[in-house]
């Protein structure tokens, strides 16, 4: 089919002959909870306009404000054409006023989510048809592209999500500090934090920005992968997750969802 990709300009590259992309600087979101909201309707309101022009049979929504959909969806001339991609959607759904907006779209469009029990909780918890909602797992990521030599065993666990616990992360510096746990087994531990930063040698914290080319390095280079998630992380899938699974590393996480769901239906690489 004929794929038209509306996307901020120098997103995407070497696309394939039957994919065409509609470039605009206007298409960025900014940061800050009113400038990401403001932004995000004014793509919408830019991608509905093109969509006007170009008559598709499908939109897909990579991504979405829950609130801001409740009237960006206006723009659009067909609802019943719109498949939105959930992330931490599902989520924010306990938030009485986003679940409120939510239920005024929520039958007009169709929603997209990486899991069946994902899926569950939208019709049996929220009401949504269940026609209206597709599964669509998560892509692969294998053989993360690095520069660096791989050696498999050089990391007995990395942790890079930035939904990482705070309060885990602490405890975790306070026990290696008291009793130099990972030290002793010789054991060595990457973990990433929004506000903490630690490093013995075996236990590491690094805190800010990590490229693509040491994130890769990382996971090349583990014998397992660490999901150390809030409780409050639950009707959502997790890319590190799957960049873990998929280069053959086994997963550790917090007893959440997903961790439940995936150590359910493979025990033997993922574990509470």
């Amino acid at each position: 089919g004929k794929v038209y990709v509306v996307c901020p300009v120098n997103r995407y590259t070497n696309m394939p002959a039957n994919v065409e992309l509609i470039e605009s600087d206007k298409l960025c979101i900014k940061k800050g909870r009113i400038k990401t909201r403001i932004s995000s309707l004014k793509v919408m309101l830019i991608s509905s306009s093109i969509a006007r022009k170009i008559k598709p049979d499908y939109i897909f929504v990579a991504s979405f404000d829950t609130i801001v959909f409740a009237i960006g969806r206006l723009f659009f001339q067909q609802q019943n054409h719109l498949y939105l991609l959930h992330h931490m959607n599902v989520d924010e759904l306990s938030k009485k006023i986003k679940r409120f907006l939510f239920k005024t779209y929520m039958q007009r469009v169709n929603h997209m989510v990486f899991e069946d029990f994902i899926k569950a909780h939208l019709v049996e918890e929220i009401g949504i048809d269940e026609s209206k909602v597709y599964i669509l797992p998560h892509q692969l990521s294998q053989n993360l592209k690095t520069t660096f030599e791989t050696k498999n065993n050089m990391y007995t666990c990395v942790g890079l999500s930035t939904s990482n616990d705070e309060y885990f992360i602490s405890q975790v510096i306070e026990k290696e500090i008291q009793e130099e746990i990972f030290k002793n087994s010789n054991c060595k531990v990457i973990l990433k934090s929004k506000i903490s930063e630690y490093d013995n040698g075996y236990l590491k914290v690094i805190k800010g920005y990590l490229n693509r080319e040491m994130y890769n390095q990382y996971i090349n280079n583990c014998v397992s992968v660490c999901l150390p998630f809030p409780s409050s992380y639950q009707y959502r899938m997790s890319g590190f997750l799957v960049d873990g699974l998929s280069n053959n590393k086994i997963a550790l996480g917090s007893n959440i969802p997903i961790i439940q769901h995936y150590s359910k239906k493979y025990p033997s690489i993922c574990k509470i």
